[in-house]
């Protein structure tokens, strides 16, 4: 078994070495097909092209993350210079900024589309590969989540709007040919099939047996293999199935949902695959800040040492802190005990330290410092615990106090369904600083948005970020 200390050398190999011109899309994209998907291993480098381009800064890297999706949602300070900042608080789009960055993330989400699509269409010639269930089931699940991404953000308020409402393009294919635009519906009955067609891939996952980060084995020819090593970074069996959850929530079938959700749940208790975070490592020399190990779903940043530098420790973004969290944190249902605030946030300073990473992180091979979350453990609590919040209402509590006895924090006596949803409402917003879930979680719901010394009512016109003006013009 190779020893987990290569990782971070080698990953950033992998994820760069072979991947340049295969992610860069150009009318002789035959050619590079033709050369990345002769072997196995090309198509293992295809994959992680994938996982790498999602942690540019304009995708999870930043903006899909502490970055746009949590200026939405007032986490950060303002700084008076900054326009762009502004106007995304004030839900003003058409600044050219703001646009620029939303066009950037439609860009982006489909582009890994297109290249999931490129594996894809190649892999009858992988058929026969003993690994081709592994692959498949990789490129079938990035697609599916990469689509529901796009829905999520771009696509109809189902709530209001309903699920026949005209929603996003979906593509089958790996043709440039623009496509229609599908209904929420259409587009989540195929993120359905593919989510399905992934799960039975996967259905031998290694992740089951040696965990989120752990190594199945070397390859046959003795070298570092990156498909079989921390399969928490990688689209895996355990994802697949929360996604489903995820998508039956975001389909408005909680019964579904609260299913799929208690599957994972009951899974992950008996296989110990992904577990909550141990509150004693916070003692360690290398804590679990981030808390990588519920990570269900990840991917793994190479740059995170420098974007920490570069929007932390520059001030770019500072808690909104005193008169916004330390209520939530420390009032009502918070508790002073509380690890996220313990270990994320220096309340003296404002500064946001949850995605702390230095160069002794690197030297000391804390690679949970590098990893950026894309679906956890806690995700599953809360789907459950919001299908059950009407029907249920004392089940959801249960959930809850099975999240917040996580955090160190003490369980809570109540008895009023809305007191119980209040209280759910706090440790969803406690529970996401950096993550740009909040974000969605309000639109999904259409729920008031609570910023300091206001409360934003909800509208359509805030909580569907404008597709771009080139798609709208050029693809009716």
């Amino acid at each position: 078994m190779k020893k987990i200390t290569i990782i971070i050398p080698v990953l950033l190999l992998l994820l760069c070495a072979g991947c340049n011109k295969f992610l860069d899309v150009r009318p002789d994209e035959n050619t590079y097909e033709e050369e990345i998907f002769k072997t196995e291993n090309g198509f293992t480098k295809a994959l992680n092209a994938v996982y790498k381009d999602l942690t540019e800064s304009t995708l999870y890297g930043e903006e899909l993350k502490y970055g746009l999706m949590d200026k939405l949602v007032g986490y950060w300070q303002l700084s008076g210079n900054d326009v762009n900042a502004r106007a995304i608080d004030n839900y003003n789009y058409s600044v050219i900024g703001v646009e620029q960055d939303i066009n950037a993330l439609w860009s982006g989400l489909y582009n890994a589309i297109h290249q999931t699509n490129l594996i894809i269409k190649n892999l009858p010639t992988l058929e026969n590969q003993a690994n081709y269930n592994i692959i498949a089931g990789e490129a079938y699940g990035l697609r599916a989540f990469l689509h529901l991404e796009v829905l999520k953000i771009f696509g109809p308020v189902i709530k209001q709007e309903g699920l026949d409402k005209t929603g996003i393009p979906v593509y089958r294919t790996a043709g440039k040919e623009a496509q229609k635009f599908s209904t929420a519906k259409e587009a989540l009955a195929f993120i359905e099939e593919d989510l399905q067609k992934a799960l039975s891939l996967l259905k031998e996952d290694p992740i089951q047996v040696v965990g989120r980060a752990g190594s199945k084995e070397d390859s046959p020819l003795g070298e570092y293999y990156a498909l079989f090593d921390r399969r928490g970074i990688r689209m895996n069996y355990y994802a697949v199935k929360a996604l489903l959850a995820r998508k039956s929530q975001w389909e408005g079938d909680n019964n579904k949902a609260y299913d799929r959700a208690m599957e994972v749940i009951n899974e992950l208790n008996e296989t110990k695959a992904v577990k909550f975070v141990d509150p004693y490592t916070f003692w360690e020399s290398t804590p679990d800040l981030r808390f990588a190990s519920e990570n269900i779903f990840a991917v793994y940043d190479n740059d995170a040492v420098t974007k920490y530098n570069r929007n932390f420790l520059s001030n770019d973004y500072v808690m909104q802190f005193d008169n916004f969290l330390y209520p939530l944190y420390y009032n009502g249902t918070g508790d002073e005990y509380d690890i996220r605030i313990n270990w994320g946030i220096d309340e003296y300073s404002d500064t946001f330290s949850k995605f702390k990473a230095v160069q002794s992180d690197v030297e000391n091979q804390n690679y949970n410092v590098f990893e950026i979350q894309l679906i956890a453990l806690p995700e599953m609590y809360f789907i459950a615990m919001e299908s059950k919040l009407q029907s249920n209402p004392t089940e959801a509590l249960e959930l809850l106090n099975e999240v917040r006895l996580r955090r160190e924090m003490g369980g809570l006596e109540l008895e009023s369904p809305r007191e119980i949803e209040n209280a759910f409402m706090d440790e969803i917003r406690r529970e996401y600083i950096g993550e740009g879930f909040l974000f969605s979680h309000y639109k999904r719901r259409f729920h008031e948005i609570y910023k300091i010394g206001k409360v934003v009512p909800p509208s359509l016109d805030i909580f569907k970020l404008p597709i771009p003006r080139n798609e709208q013009i050029y693809n009716r």
